[in-house]
């Protein structure tokens, strides 16, 4: 789960999650339920650990420093602090070098796409820990996502949304498709559960010794070249799957 922070600093801070996400078949549902009730006391543990590593991980590979994470009787946590975003709308609203526009455009959808992986990333680390299919994403995870979206694309979000979760979901599964990466999300998870809190930079550290990829933004920017020359038909980080 991820604590974020408004743009005046005030705490938005997602519902404790306590199972799997909420939009499956009931069949799957009493499935994943029956699953992990058989999970141990200690199991449980690491797959809450595994989720936040799965969200520091993200937050490593796009570069954005969190706080800290922790583990605790109610589950885990990746504190985030303050994120802001801006609204379509003032793009359109702007005078000026359309060239400039566009590209101060860009740089606010990679914004937001670095938010929603960093989000989907937790759901994407669980359910590939636990072998489960298919990929969702755990309610509290969703809420701050479509929080994120509907402030970014106002009355499109409706649209928008579905798209850019499947998009954020398909960027992270190919990164942690990478061995290196998932070998990284899984230790670190053994750090948490024995530390219980790790320091943002602490973490950075760690994943940088273990050749975590940093290039998120580098990645994002190749993609969105190659989309408007015609040529982005896959989706970013796609070039790091292995």
């Amino acid at each position: 789960m991820l604590e974020e922070a408004d743009e005046d600093g005030h705490s938005i801070k997602a519902p404790s999650r306590r199972g799997m996400a909420s939009r499956m078949s009931a069949r799957g549902e009493e499935r994943r339920r029956r699953e992990f009730e058989r999970l141990t006391a200690r199991e449980r543990e690491k797959l809450i650990a595994v989720h936040e590593a799965g969200h520091a991980v993200a937050h490593f590979y796009h570069q954005s420093l969190f706080q800290r994470m922790s583990l605790g009787d109610e589950g885990g946590l990746v504190n985030v602090g303050p994120a802001a975003f801006v609204a379509n709308a003032l793009f359109d609203a702007l005078q000026g070098d359309p060239d400039a526009i566009a590209a101060q455009r860009c740089r606010n959808d990679y914004k937001v796409a670095a938010a929603v992986d960093t989000l989907v990333a937790g759901s994407i680390a669980e359910f590939r820990w636990m072998k489960w299919r298919p990929y969702l994403i755990s309610p509290g995870d969703e809420s701050l996502i479509d929080r994120v979206l509907r402030h970014v694309h106002g009355e499109r979000f409706a649209t928008i949304a579905p798209g850019a979760k499947r998009a954020g979901a398909a960027r992270i599964r190919a990164l942690f498709r990478r061995r290196e990466v998932w070998h990284a999300v899984l230790d670190l998870a053994d750090q948490l559960v024995i530390a219980r809190e790790l320091e943002g930079v602490d973490v950075f550290s760690f994943l940088r010794g273990r050749r975590v990829p940093g290039t998120g933004l580098r990645d994002f920017m190749k993609f969105a070249r190659a989309a408007m020359s015609g040529e982005g038909d896959r989706p970013a980080h796609a070039s790091g799957a292995r």
